[in-house]
């Protein structure tokens, strides 16, 4: 029997590299900020490089850039452009709208009293904080080249992370491709068997190895998912079709790899206001299998423990509801939880996936909120827009 052997994946080497020059988004409403600023940029060089200065005088022509460009360095922020707090906003929609962790920060404000240094550091992930009445070129270029040695220092992090981890990653796909081959030439030795014993039930060897194919392609899908979440890739809207949610919800209970069928009891399933929404299917069985992973890991312990999956039909959106009455995340938390990068001390158990799975719904048009009682319930609200 001829077999045909899939192409096995090999990893390129990738070296960490900067020739361009350093971004830096200036985001002030000022005129003679905005020149000056690029002035003291005009003259600066760190590691080769020099400064490209983007100029933006509003908070709407700031997420518009941002949004675009992924490779800005370092954003000079006005903390009063506009208004009272819209600098403040910026930093929310940086970090945690575009869940971006690598682009540095720095604030400059005329009121010092009412925005504390050491506060908005700790808050908004910021790398420094001017006041006016000390604003000077000295002091701006020793802040600007302390912010660009960090985001080079992430880069560089970054880099070995992302070879480290597609590394691993393709060994696994080498592996699943294995998996795959192994399994479809089961399953034509065991047609060729029924051809000569045709009076043998084979029904059920078939089905298991028709499932365990599934397996290996789905798992193979969510590796290739894992490396687009590495690098900070978008999903292509070109693959998206019309997906009916109690279909996928079904077969991605059915899909999860559970440790016992005691888990698999714990889901209670409503389906009765069930809809469609236009997406790409491995990403959302993604998605749905870390909510799964998390939930099950707080309910092991708990026999009455339950995961409840509702649907809901509305009028500009439609919903998906999902609960359990683990052990609840606090209150001080909630907010930060699809953030990347956090810690088991601060978040149990959720990694990157959460902070993925906010990009997922965001490139679908919707959305991922949680809700929490700790110690009682934990729910994730997920909002898709309605297909016409």
């Amino acid at each position: 029997m001829k077999v045909h052997v899939p192409e096995m994946f090999a990893l390129k080497s990738k070296v960490a590299t900067h020739s361009k020059a350093w971004k830096v988004l200036v985001v002030d409403d000022r005129l003679s900020v905005q020149k000056a600023t690029c002035l003291l940029l005009g003259k600066m060089s760190y590691a080769g490089s020099g400064f490209e200065t983007i100029e933006s005088y509003s908070f709407k022509d700031s997420k518009k850039i941002l949004k675009e460009g992924n490779d800005i360095a370092l954003v000079i922020l006005d903390v009063h452009l506009e208004g009272n707090d819209i600098g403040l906003q910026m930093m929310n929609y940086i970090r945690r709208d575009l869940q971006n962790d690598t682009v540095r920060v720095i604030l400059r404000t005329g009121y010092p009293t009412l925005f504390p240094e050491e506060a908005i550091t700790k808050e908004y992930h910021i790398d420094g904080c001017l006041f006016e009445e000390e604003n000077t070129f000295s002091k701006l270029e020793f802040e600007i080249i302390g912010a660009i040695q960090t985001y080079r220092k992430i880069l560089s992090i970054n880099n070995y992370l992302e070879g480290f981890a597609s590394g691993v990653a393709i060994e696994i796909k080498n592996s699943l491709n294995m998996f795959g081959l192994n399994f479809s030439t089961l399953k034509n030795e065991l047609f060729e068997v029924r051809n000569i014993h045709r009076d043998e039930n084979a029904e059920y060897f078939t089905e298991l190895i028709n499932k365990g194919v599934h397996i290996c392609k789905r798992s193979d899908m969510i590796v290739d998912l894992m490396l687009r979440n590495i690098r900070k890739a978008r999903i292509d809207d070109k693959c998206f079709k019309h997906i009916r949610m109690s279909s996928i919800v079904q077969q991605s209970i059915e899909d999860f790899a559970y440790s016992s069928a005691y888990e698999n009891d714990k889901f209670e399933l409503d389906f009765y206001q069930d809809f469609t929404f236009r997406g790409d299917e491995n990403s959302f069985v993604y998605v749905l299998f870390n909510l799964f992973k998390n939930s099950l890991f707080y309910l092991v312990d708990k026999p009455e423990g339950k995961i409840q999956i509702r649907l809901e039909l509305g009028t500009d959106q439609n919903a998906l509801y999902f609960k359990d009455n683990g052990i609840g995340i606090p209150k001080d938390q909630v907010n930060n939880i699809f953030e990347g990068f956090r810690s088991q001390s601060e978040i149990e158990n959720t990694g990157l996936g959460l902070a993925f799975c906010k990009q997922v719904m965001r490139d679908f048009g919707g959305d991922i909120i949680c809700q929490s009682d700790y110690g009682y319930w934990t729910q994730f609200i997920l909002t898709f827009p309605r297909c016409s």
